[in-house]
């Protein structure tokens, strides 16, 4: 959130902060690091589980294409904090295969557990 507001106003906010977090070195942080933009950039898409899924495309080429998953997970995390079970799942589901499915979804119901 605090990338987020330092950058506002500038056109590259996303890939800026798709690059610091792909620069971070320890796995563990780089991880946290995309899923705290998903969490973080929820409010900003009025909690829409369409418009998180479309926000963390941008990702894909972030970490091997982790960053755009890391980025879906922090968004569903978001949207069930809200109430909104549903849309956290679309999140996890919406055009993905089983196994990136079932990743995120995973990640996601460790966390609300």
């Amino acid at each position: 959130e605090w990338w987020r507001q330092s950058l506002l106003g500038r056109k590259d906010v996303s890939a800026r902060t798709g690059g610091f977090c792909a620069e971070l070195r320890e796995g563990e942080e780089r991880t946290a690091c995309f899923r705290g933009i998903g969490y973080a950039e929820a409010a900003a898409l009025d909690f829409d589980a369409e418009k998180g899924v479309a926000f963390c495309e941008q990702y894909a080429t972030f970490s091997g294409g982790d960053g755009r998953m890391w980025c879906r997970e922090g968004n569903a995390w978001a949207l069930y904090a809200t109430g909104n079970q549903g849309g956290a799942e679309h999140v996890c589901t919406l055009g993905l295969g089983n196994g990136e499915s079932s990743r995120c979804l995973r990640e996601y119901l460790f966390v609300i557990e």
